[in-house]
């Protein structure tokens, strides 16, 4: 899966499902946010997208889905994360053992 990083360019790495995993456990943790519990939303197809803002610290969540892929984006003020991913593998993803 390709995943973008933009700080004053933009700079695109893959990573795995595993990586994907983790960042999304991190971004949970450390911001005490229910991203989990968010792209489950998503991926029940209750809604297409979903966004919400923290002002301190800063913190940016974006997601839209299609029939077929999800993006997601987190900004906080180091960076910007995108992520486009499949609705398959994002429901492997979200269905990790921790």
């Amino acid at each position: 899966m390709k995943v973008r990083l933009k700080k004053t360019g933009a700079v695109s790495n893959y990573a795995t499902s595993e990586a994907i995993f983790s960042l999304f456990r991190e971004f949970e943790k450390k911001r005490s946010l229910p991203v989990f519990d968010i792209l489950k939303i998503l991926i029940q197809g209750k809604v297409n997208s979903i966004s919400f803002t923290k002002d301190a610290p800063y913190f940016y969540f974006y997601s839209r889905s299609d029939e077929n892929e999800v993006l997601i984006k987190f900004n906080d003020l180091e960076k910007e994360i995108e992520i486009p991913i499949s609705l398959e593998v994002l429901k492997n993803i979200i269905n990790m053992p921790e």
